[in-house]
């Protein structure tokens, strides 16, 4: 069987190349708070709930932007960041689960200009059909979407990202550094 940490280097490198940039850090609040401040979320929009991760997450996320906005439809509206935990990412894609059973993790995934996803290593597998094998995630998988890079198109010629979605994706991974 192979171990989360020997899988977070191939989900590294397949995120990045999708477009995604991926922020590697210890599990604790600190660096989630340097990790946050040095992204500049703007007119930040926060999950209402943060069920995958340890309950100081949300605490960190609370409290990062001055200018933070409710997440309702005229906010989500202004575009600004979208901040979200996330159930499972997938190594050979590069890819994260966000579960749109929970609260409001999808319009704030889907509807904002920029979406930060926060991960914790050990929700890390190898395939999709890996997602299948853990029956704590049966909820989750009634209503899930993959998200790989930040959303992007190239219909009418040359590639344009944020159309469909937001333009920039953060992947913050709680414990790919020790």
């Amino acid at each position: 069987m192979t171990q989360v940490a020997d899988l977070y280097p191939v989900f590294e490198e397949r995120a990045t190349a999708a477009g995604a940039f991926v922020h590697p850090i210890a599990a604790d609040p600190s660096a989630l708070e340097r990790c946050l401040h040095s992204l500049q979320p703007m007119n930040s929009m926060i999950a209402e709930t943060f069920p995958y991760t340890p309950s100081w997450v949300k605490t960190c996320a609370d409290a990062i932007d001055k200018q933070r906005l409710r997440a309702d439809i005229p906010s989500l509206a202004k575009g600004g960041t979208g901040i979200t935990d996330v159930f499972a990412a997938v190594a050979e894609t590069g890819s994260i689960a966000l579960s749109n059973t929970t609260s409001n993790h999808g319009p704030l995934s889907l509807f904002t200009d920029r979406h930060i996803a926060i991960l914790e290593l050990d929700r890390l597998v190898a395939r999709p059909r890996d997602l299948f094998q853990r029956p704590e995630w049966a909820q989750e998988l009634q209503n899930m979407v993959f998200i790989t890079g930040p959303s992007a198109t190239a219909d009418m010629g040359k590639l344009v990202r944020g159309v469909h979605g937001p333009g920039r994706l953060d992947i913050i991974v709680l414990g790919a550094l020790t």
